[in-house]
């Protein structure tokens, strides 16, 4: 039972970090399902969470007499009382082989994750002949990509397609991928293995 990676690169990491770092999405739901929030809970015991601070644009954002009270309460917390941490500082404050049970950190992207999401969205862009106001729309997605990737982490959302292409692109470039995972690989992992990327169909 659990979440594993057969990727040369990454499941060196993967078993050696133990970091999860979660898309924004994924924050909503937990806040609108309790089912999700106590999954993130059960797989918090065994890895540290990490959410990118772009989450705070994008967590119960609206309108305050509109925006679901949850989740304008979690981004309260994450700003307020959750812990940061970067590329520079995250291995000596989220100690290799420590214990990750309950650990959250908000991690604050530096110049080299958003030089790495302006890459990644301009290559998707000349591969697939798409505009820049298409790639604008994923540009929050390719900074948490480029944070996940430099946390050594594996990331969890239920936005798998548009989180894969970056992965491609990375994986041409250097070998590697960031395993990725849905909320229903998460649910699977607690009664059998989910291996990524076999967990994502058509990939590669």
């Amino acid at each position: 039972m659990g979440l594993s990676s057969n990727c040369p690169v990454s499941s060196f990491f993967f078993s050696r970090n133990k970091r999860m770092f979660l898309d924004s999405c994924v924050l909503n739901q937990a806040c609108e399902d309790q089912d999700v929030a106590k999954l993130l809970e059960v797989t918090g015991e065994k890895y540290s969470t990490f959410i990118a601070s772009i989450s705070l644009l994008e967590v119960g954002f609206g309108p305050r007499d509109k925006a679901d009270i949850k989740q304008q309460q979690e981004v309260m917390e994450l700003y307020q009382h959750t812990k940061t941490v970067n590329s520079s500082s995250i291995d000596s404050i989220d100690v290799l082989n420590s214990n990750k049970a309950g650990k959250k950190y908000l991690y604050i992207p530096e110049e080299h994750e958003w030089f790495g999401a302006r890459h990644n969205l301009i290559k998707w862009m000349e591969q697939e002949n798409v505009g820049g106001s298409s790639a604008r729309k994923q540009q929050n997605d390719a900074l948490i990509f480029m944070c996940a990737w430099n946390a050594n982490s594996f990331l969890i959302t239920d936005n798998v397609k548009d989180f894969l292409r970056f992965n491609v692109i990375l994986h041409n470039e250097h070998g590697g991928h960031l395993p990725i995972f849905s909320l229903e690989d998460l649910k699977r992992s607690q009664t059998e293995e989910v291996v990524f990327p076999c967990n994502v169909k058509n990939y590669l």
